[in-house]
This record gives C-alpha cells, sequence and structure tokens, in this order.
C-alpha cells in the first residue's frame, strides 16, 4: 500500500470515528424513547437467473422469464459471470430503531441477526455440491421516502457485519468473514402497525485477514414482514427516574464503527474479484 492510501485510509478513519462517536451520543437515547420495529425476513440469492429457480419446472420457468422480459428486464442479463455457484437461503431477524423522522422520509438503524444455508459448487461446471451454513449479525440503516399517503415505501439498505462460514468454494477461506450488503425495496402498510416488504439486491462476502480472499458475490431477493411496537422496548419505567447508561453507547460504536471501516476499504479496494 502506498503512502498516499495510507494517509486517505487515516484520515477516513478519523472521520468516520468522530461521526459515529457523535452519532451514538445520541442513540442512547432513542434506545428508551423510540418505539421499534421487529419482524423476520426469508432470502434467497445466488449468481444467476437460473440459480433462483432451479427447484421449478422448465415451464413455470419459462413463465417467470416470460413475465419478467415483459417488464423489461432481458433474464439472460442476470447473471454476474464468475467461475462458482454459491446458492443461499436466508432467514434473517429484522430490529429496526428510528434515528431520523421527517413528513416524508427518515433514516432507521437496522439490527439483522441470521442463520444461512449454503449449497456450493468449487467451479460452475463441476457436477459435485457442497453443503454449508452461515450464521452471523449484519447492522446498518434503512433511508426511506413515503409515497401515497405514508402507505408505501421505497428504500435502500445498506449493511456490514461479521459472519461465520462452515464452508464455501475453493476462491475463498472458510471461517471469520464480512457480510456487506446492499438492497432496494418497496415496504407496503398492510395494517397500521404490520409492513410486508420485499427487496432485490446485491451482496458480497470476504475477508480482510486470511487468503485466500477471492470474495464470493451474490445476486439476492428478499421479502418479509415487520411490526411496529406499540411502546419502546427499553422504555424508562415512571418513578424511577432511571438515567441511560454510558455503556451502551460504547457497546454500539465498538460494533458497528469497524463494520462501517470495512465498507471503506472495500470501496477503496474493490470487490475482489
Amino acid at each position: 500500500m502506498n503512502n498516499s492510501l495510507r494517509h486517505v485510509l487515516f484520515y477516513k478513519t478519523l472521520f468516520l470515528q468522530f461521526l459515529f462517536t457523535e452519532t451514538f451520543a445520541q442513540i442512547n437515547e432513542i434506545f428508551h424513547d423510540s418505539t421499534p420495529k421487529v419482524g423476520f425476513v426469508f432470502g434467497y440469492g445466488g449468481q444467476e437467473f437460473d440459480h433462483f429457480f432451479r427447484n421449478d419446472s422448465t415451464k413455470r420457468k419459462n413463465q417467470i422469464a416470460s413475465t419478467i422480459t415483459q417488464l423489461g428486464i432481458n433474464p439472460d442479463k442476470i447473471d454476474l459471470h464468475v467461475d462458482y455457484v454459491y446458492i443461499n437461503k436466508f432467514y434473517q431477524f429484522q430490529y429496526y430503531i428510528t434515528l431520523v423522522e421527517k413528513e416524508s422520509w427518515g433514516i432507521e438503524l437496522l439490527t439483522q441477526p441470521q442463520l444461512n444455508i449454503a449449497e456450493f459448487k468449487d467451479f460452475a461446471h463441476s457436477t459435485k455440491k457442497h453443503k454449508s451454513f452461515e450464521f452471523g449479525l449484519n447492522m446498518g440503516n434503512k433511508f426511506y421516502y413515503t409515497l401515497l399517503d405514508e402507505t408505501i415505501q421505497v428504500f435502500l439498505i445498506l449493511t456490514s457485519g461479521p459472519h461465520y462460514v462452515s464452508d464455501v468454494p475453493q476462491r475463498q477461506k472458510r471461517g471469520f468473514i464480512f457480510s456487506n450488503s446492499i438492497f432496494i425495496g418497496l415496504s407496503f402498510s398492510i395494517d397500521p402497525n404490520i409492513f410486508f416488504e420485499i427487496r432485490p439486491g446485491f451482496r458480497h462476502i470476504s475477508n480482510v485477514f486470511w487468503q485466500p480472499n477471492g470474495g464470493l458475490n451474490s445476486y439476492v431477493v428478499s421479502a418479509g414482514f415487520s411490526v411496529q411496537l406499540d411502546r419502546p422496548l427499553f422504555a424508562k419505567k415512571k418513578g424511577l427516574n432511571i438515567k441511560p447508561e454510558v455503556h451502551h453507547i460504547a457497546v454500539l460504536h465498538d460494533i458497528v464503527f469497524p463494520f462501517h471501516a470495512h465498507f471503506a476499504c472495500l470501496f477503496d479496494f474493490g470487490f475482489g474479484l
């Protein structure tokens, strides 16, 4: 790494350190005063169109391809053109806390513990399949804009977090990795406190420490629901005059800051393809 790049990363890290220290000084109060949303998301990930419908009949797959084509999307273009197969089923718990809420837009903090089941091949042309699993925690932000009298939201989600993978294609070392995701989607209010959402996106996993570290990329399609709770989960008890504990800030800072720093490294060095 040359000196100029080291300086860029150093000052970027200092800036992020300052930014998140100031941000989490306010998040502690939000934990006590905000009514969170909790929910569950199921998702599917793969490297090309056929990976999402490999268990469907040819007729069903052609029907879906025809529908997608009518929407102006060429199914043949849904392909990362990589020489491996890594197909995932995602089972993700969601916990949202509002950071900023304006009349038509807002920002939420998303915490997402998850267990994912994978099937992979070391090379796309291989016939031997392997089974694997992942578990980990992603954290990040949801940026949303409301439409149609707050019945629909369009949103962008950025998350990152540490995971453990039991096995992966040989281009990537198994064990500890970082999972980084970006999603765009729609959320529909089906009840004043219940929301359904669907979100396509992109996911990258790799680590910054061990080799091999070629990285694994996936298209992801997820859908799920969330429920707005009727009171803060960490509400202050009346009459007890409980003050927010400072260690909440420190814990959140120590958890989230490394994830965003890892994102900064990814933007500097690319996705390892």
